[in-house]
């Protein structure tokens, strides 16, 4: 439910960062590696400044390495 909702958002609006984030992090959860990884880079590039980012991006050093 989580990743429809948030993709609806996305849809309205592909710049909201944390529509991005949470879907990213759904993903994650689901261990759909690929999408969570699509949608976390893209919340590292709206919002490189935001509170997650530091771990957004060590997160997605790790599902490189997977």
């Amino acid at each position: 439910e989580a990743v429809t909702a948030y993709s609806r958002v996305i849809e309205i609006d592909p710049q909201h960062a944390y529509a991005h984030y949470y879907v990213g992090l759904a993903y994650y959860y689901l261990k759909q590696k690929d999408k969570a990884i699509t949608h976390l880079s893209t919340f590292a590039k709206l919002a490189p400044e935001a509170p997650e980012a530091a771990w957004v991006r060590q997160l997605l050093s790790q599902l490189a390495s997977w």
